[in-house]
């Protein structure tokens, strides 16, 4: 029995894929749009209270944070509308799904750079914000901790996502 897609089937396979990454855009969009609102929100608020280092560092860290977000949202429907048009332009159906995956591979295992490393400097100035106001170390090293892991989960999460996108677009 041959696990290999025959090239008859890459139409249909093609549009479930863009079904489901249009899916995923329009979720991740939609979380990052309430994440985006609850970070300013506390941001702004944190501002308004910004007598003390600790509040500005906190309103700060939230803005930086939602800008982060902000940033990672832009970038995936940027590049994803560039796979878009790259999987339009290839001959036939069998090289539009190939490129896809290609595509999809790489903008998943660079998760890191555009998805992960934006949030970092919001995540520290908050942490800093915490510290300054009087959070133990211990308890501030748990937060950072716990934030590492989220972000790190999130990485790997992708970069996992990104090999399985490369072993299909190699079957394709």
């Amino acid at each position: 029995m041959n696990d290999t897609p025959s090239p008859q089937d890459a139409p249909a396979r093609l549009a479930r894929l863009e079904n489901r990454l249009t899916r995923r855009n329009r979720v991740e969009t939609a979380v990052g749009a309430i994440v985006i609102m609850l970070l300013v929100w506390t941001g702004v608020r944190a501002l308004s209270h910004a007598e003390a280092g600790a509040a500005l560092l906190a309103g700060v860290g939230h803005l930086a944070a939602a800008a982060g977000v902000a940033f990672a949202v832009i970038w995936l429907l940027l590049r994803e509308a560039r796979n878009r048009r790259r999987s339009d332009e290839a001959p036939d159906a069998q090289a539009a799904l190939r490129q896809r995956l290609i595509d999809e591979s790489r903008l998943l295992g660079s998760a890191g750079g555009w998805y992960v490393l934006p949030l970092v400097p919001g995540f520290g100035l908050i942490l800093a914000g915490a510290v300054v106001n009087g959070a133990s170390i211990p308890a501030a090293l748990i937060g950072a901790g716990t934030g590492a892991a989220i972000l790190a989960f999130i990485w790997w999460l992708n970069d996992r996502a990104a090999t399985e996108f490369d072993r299909r677009a190699r079957q394709a």
